[in-house]
């Protein structure tokens, strides 16, 4: 009866949310990482809101700096670790982070801002393993963006990159197709050996895109024309990419350049990017 009655014993003190996010932050300000880390497991447990999966960020860069594996817990929301990967992108270690991430959360947006990632911090294999895992389980966007990801990242190796667009151009159609056409004759547009390769790919895109797409694909295959002397080829193009563009944009101007020194013999332009 004495012990029923006897005043149960104080609950332990336990930090606020708050107190415990203030207190991590005081130690990785302190460089006490190996405190940082041990708080910050503690506080996953117990976390409930979406600074729970900032907070999980925030460890594993803290556990990259430390030499150790990243841990990533369960019960993350892929939507929210997506935007702190972002907000965190300069950060040191976060590379690496997103690679634990894509292991566990492998969705289509997070494999996307890890190749992004890996490739900011010259991580070449592994934005190839998501571009490559964009390319074969993404949506038809993500396999797009996969594709052109795969392309760009094999810049230094011709021959794959002709392989690359080669491979993925027939699978998409419409304005995606128009893009990945696109892509493909300009990258084939940069060496002579590969010009009737360019205009052909050119001329697809062409025909599968619309709008400011089609315009601006027009204008890069009228200079083409223009360059090789195929005066006859090149005025329609650029006389329909002059009308499909806005007033002011770069590449009207491009476009009316090279219109106004078709037949005169001189090329009528400087040195210009086609974006």
């Amino acid at each position: 009866v004495l012990l029923a009655c006897s005043t149960p014993p104080a609950p332990p003190d336990v930090p606020s949310p708050e107190d415990a996010l203030a207190r991590i932050e005081a130690h990785v300000s302190a460089g006490r990482i190996d405190d940082a880390i041990a708080d910050a497991g503690v506080l996953l447990e117990t976390l409930e809101d979406d600074r729970r999966n900032d907070l999980a960020m925030l460890r594993g860069q803290l556990q990259v700096a430390a030499g150790r594996p990243v841990v990533v817990p369960d019960g993350l929301d892929p939507a929210v670790v997506a935007t702190c990967l972002r907000s965190r992108a300069a950060g040191s270690g976060i590379a690496t982070v997103a690679a634990a991430v894509v292991a566990r959360y492998p969705t289509e947006e997070l494999h996307g801002i890890r190749a992004g990632l890996a490739w900011q911090h010259d991580d070449l294999q592994g934005a190839l393993e998501s571009a490559g895992w964009l390319r074969e389980h993404g949506s038809l966007q993500g396999r797009l963006e996969g594709a052109l990801l795969v392309a760009r990242l094999q810049e230094a190796d011709r021959a794959a990159v002709a392989a690359t667009y080669a491979e993925a151009c027939p699978g998409f159609e419409g304005e995606l197709g128009g893009r990945c056409r696109r892509e493909q004759g300009l990258f084939l547009s940069e060496d002579p050996t590969t010009l009737e390769g360019a205009r052909e790919a050119l001329r697809e895109s062409i025909r599968l895109s619309t709008g400011v797409m089609r315009s601006r694909t027009r204008v890069a295959l009228g200079v083409i024309e223009a360059h090789e002397g195929a005066t006859e080829a090149a005025r329609p193009l650029l006389e329909a990419a002059v009308e499909g563009l806005p007033a002011g944009d770069p590449e009207r101007a491009f476009a009316e350049q090279h219109l106004a020194a078709l037949g005169t013999g001189a090329c009528g332009c400087e040195a210009f990017e086609v974006e």
